[in-house]
């Protein structure tokens, strides 16, 4: 039954998989050679600009794309759904959680779209934050891009920069 399963869902699997191995490698390359690289050739605030504006192309390109091809390969329905069923948890935890990852408004929802900008890629919090899925890409979802992509690479700018600086000092 399971191989059935994974028979009909080959297609299905392999579109999603591949997409998401690229999408990782080239997040890691991005993070973290490219970033090290531009702000220690560069100086911190050339590089920081440099890499900052690389990562707005990159992220609306592939904003765009996700949203053109029909693909959830980031599982941003998964995460809707896992909240629309965890509201209904008996774990106080989970209820906790799933609070948090609903705030989008007032001052929780500024202060949770920052976190999550912080600690996760702002195609992903965009995506997550957006009204809609695959039904074109509105103004507002690309003020939701911008705002993850420039609160992310201030946070990482200034990590990568202090790392930068750091081994500058040493060396």
């Amino acid at each position: 039954m399971v191989f059935s399963w994974l028979k009909k869902s080959r297609d299905r699997i392999l579109a999603i998989g591949w997409r998401l191995f690229a999408y990782e490698v080239f997040n890691y390359l991005f993070n973290y050679p490219l970033y090290i690289w531009a702000m220690g050739a560069l100086g911190v605030v050339n590089g920081w600009l440099l890499m900052a504006t690389l990562s707005l192309l990159s992220c609306a390109y592939l904003f765009w794309r996700y949203d053109r091809d029909g693909v959830d390969w980031l599982f941003a329905n998964a995460a809707k759904e896992w909240e629309a069923g965890a509201t209904e948890a008996t774990g106080w935890f989970s209820k906790m959680l799933v609070r948090i990852s609903k705030s989008k408004t007032g001052l929780t929802g500024i202060g949770t779209f920052i976190v999550a900008s912080i600690n996760l890629d702002p195609l992903i919090v965009a995506v997550h934050y957006r009204d809609s899925h695959f039904g074109g890409v509105k103004s507002y979802d690309w003020f939701l891009l911008s705002a993850s992509v420039v609160i992310a690479n201030l946070w990482w700018g200034a990590r990568i920069g202090l790392f930068v600086k750091i081994l500058e000092y040493i060396f």
